[in-house]
């Protein structure tokens, strides 16, 4: 579907005043101008003199959109976003969906035929978040008078609030850094003025409006039932930042139901000196409990973008981290964890900066138990997408990851602590675009010595370009090391597209069902290979591998049963590598299928494989 983005055309403003952006502004595929030409896209510009500028964009079609990447500088808050629109009505009138980064937020349908502000939601928004502006419900019989369409001049995001204390607290309970001597001014280093708050007397701690310069770490400790908070105020790295003992600019020591919402942290990263040869990470947690982290708006740091150690009951929601050297968000030896809804944007190819070592992972997690991850979007990152080491029970569900180097999402021991990992669920997620930016990458999902685990419902995606030969698996279950082999998994419900190689299973009785694997020859080598023993494959699709299903030398006792095969050039199932106890039956075989079935297998007469 057409899409494009809008270009801000207004900094963000210092009040409440509304952001006013132009739609016509907006840019389409491979950051090319929106077309002018009628019929060239399902979204396109027009003059309109009725509009504030002169142009609009029509939205025709089901899907045409337009839409916003919030850049670094945008300010973290509650907006109330709108549009200024009109409608064309036949049959009814049309309605648009605001989606964020591809939710569906809010809704409106547009039923005046003259320009007029509509209100979509009230949502909570921070940098490296995308808006889009999309038409759901188009009509069309034929005639320009029998057609439904958006007509978009604007988008308007109207600030909220200000920040104001928590509630419950009065302006007594809040200690504010410049009334305690802080400057603010962008110039001035503050770091031993905000080192000195302590923990505040049990105040709650509100940065206002300004810049704070920090030349080396700001170590609060014991802050309890409080909160620290800022309205449009940056913490940011003194060009001659010096690490020291505390990990972070700001760093939180023995905290306790403590809140930190709402600032922008900036850091300095030096690629000359590996990222944790001189630590520095933006906000640094340890040894504390129940800390929730939100709204934050981290850039640039040397070593880890947001970070929690010895912790249990941690939160971080709702932020946004880019360009952190080593990882976007990371936790160790921490329990009961929950990373939820920030957006993380890395260094993208080691190639294209002088780096002393390669840029790291998005989220990463060691050591623990009981780690989620829901609802975040990962781009561009060198490394992994995300991973965790040696925690038991992980979680990963609904996040985007588009562009990444080694593996999108892996579960691993680990190593020199652990030589197995219990309880790992992936569904639901979107994991899209590998590049080769590291040589040991080998899959979008990877189960390391995992037992007992299930991988549902996600959506993987390759991006093969012609040229770019590597190895990659959409989703690999094998053995880490020295560790036990993986055992009870449930891979079911996905959809895997262009892969290299669908699924590599070395985990006996794995269980494969209700999965579809799509693929193009000569690209596409195999939908699924059995390297292990026990494993059942049941009611899936293989459209498009050169083999549908693949066992390895000596694998027995596969059973494959009710599957549909298409366009595998070369077979539907290879089973001729000494497979002994192999059943095949129930499948179907449709067009472009070279061989059936290429074995002695059991259950398989003439047509009934």
């Amino acid at each position: 579907m057409g899409g494009a983005l809008f270009a801000l055309a207004v900094q963000a403003p210092a009040d409440l005043t509304p952001w006013q952006i132009e739609a016509e502004h907006a840019r389409g595929h491979n950051d090319q101008p929106l077309p002018t030409r009628q019929g060239a896209d399902s979204a396109w510009i027009i003059s309109d003199k009725a509009a504030s500028d002169g142009r609009a964009v029509l939205l025709a079609s089901n899907g045409g959109s337009v839409g916003q990447v919030l850049p670094g500088s945008f300010r973290p808050g509650v907006y109330t976003v709108g549009i200024r629109a009109r409608g064309e009505a036949y049959q009814g009138w049309p309605t648009v969906e605001l989606r964020l980064d591809g939710r569906r937020v809010g809704a409106v349908t547009v039923t005046n035929g003259e320009y007029a502000l509509q209100t979509l939601a009230n949502v909570s928004l921070r940098p490296g978040q995308r808006l889009d502006i999309v038409f759901v419900n188009d009509a069309y019989d034929g005639a320009q008078d029998r057609d439904r369409n958006a007509v978009l001049d604007q988008l308007a995001l109207t600030p909220l609030q200000d920040a104001a204390p928590p509630a419950g607290r009065t302006p007594g309970d809040v200690l504010d850094v410049k009334s305690f001597g802080a400057k603010g001014d962008g110039v001035t280093d503050d770091s031993a003025v905000l080192a000195r708050i302590g923990n505040a007397g049990g105040k709650d701690i509100y940065f206002p409006p300004g810049t704070y310069v920090i030349g080396r770490p700001v170590r609060l400790d014991g802050l309890k039932h409080q909160t620290i908070y800022g309205s449009n105020a940056t913490l940011r790295a003194s060009d001659d930042f010096q690490a020291g003992d505390a990990l972070g600019m700001l760093t939180l020591t023995n905290a306790q139901d403590l809140t930190v919402r709402d600032l922008t942290i900036v850091g300095r990263a030096r690629y000359d000196v590996a990222p944790f040869d001189q630590r520095a990470d933006g906000l640094h947690v340890e040894d504390s409990r129940d800390v929730h982290v939100r709204g934050l708006n981290v850039q640039r740091t040397h070593s880890v973008g947001i970070s929690a150690d010895g912790s249990d009951g941690v939160v971080i929601e709702d932020s946004t981290v880019s360009g952190a050297y080593a990882n976007g968000i990371g936790t160790g030896n921490s329990n009961n964890v929950k990373i939820l809804r920030n957006t993380v944007t890395g260094l993208g190819d080691p190639g294209s900066g002088n780096y002393k070592e390669p840029p790291g992972l998005g989220i990463f997690g060691w050591g623990g138990k009981n780690f989620l991850a829901e609802g975040n979007v990962l781009r561009n990152i060198t490394n992994t997408a995300t991973k965790t080491e040696g925690i038991a029970n992980t979680t990963y569900r609904g996040n985007t990851i588009d562009g990444f180097g080694k593996d999108g999402i892996k579960i691993m021991p680990r190593p020199g602590y652990s030589t197995s990992v219990a309880g790992a669920v992936v569904e639901g997620n979107t994991i899209r675009n590998r590049h080769p930016w590291a040589a040991d990458g080998t899959s979008y999902i990877l189960f390391h010595s995992v037992q007992g685990g299930r991988v549902a419902g996600n959506k993987i995606e390759s991006t093969y370009r012609p040229g770019h030969f590597y190895e990659e698996d959409a989703v690999r279950v094998n053995t880490f090391s020295k560790g036990p082999p993986s055992r009870d998994i449930v891979i079911e419900g996905n959809e895997i597209v262009g892969t290299r190689r669908g699924v590599r299973l070395e985990a006996d009785g794995t269980v494969f069902r209700g999965n579809t694997v799509r693929g193009q020859d000569p690209w596409a080598r195999s939908g699924l290979i059995v390297s292990a023993n026990g494993v059942s494959v049941a009611n899936n699709t293989f459209d498009g591998p050169v083999i549908g299903v693949l066992l390895d030398s000596g694998v027995a006792r596969t059973r494959v049963e009710n599957n549909r095969f298409a366009n595998n050039s070369g077979s539907g199932v290879y089973a001729d590598n000494d497979n002994s106890d192999t059943t095949v039956g129930g499948n179907s075989f449709g067009v472009g299928v070279a061989q059936r079935v290429v074995g002695r297998v059991n259950g398989c007469r003439s047509n009934e494989c």
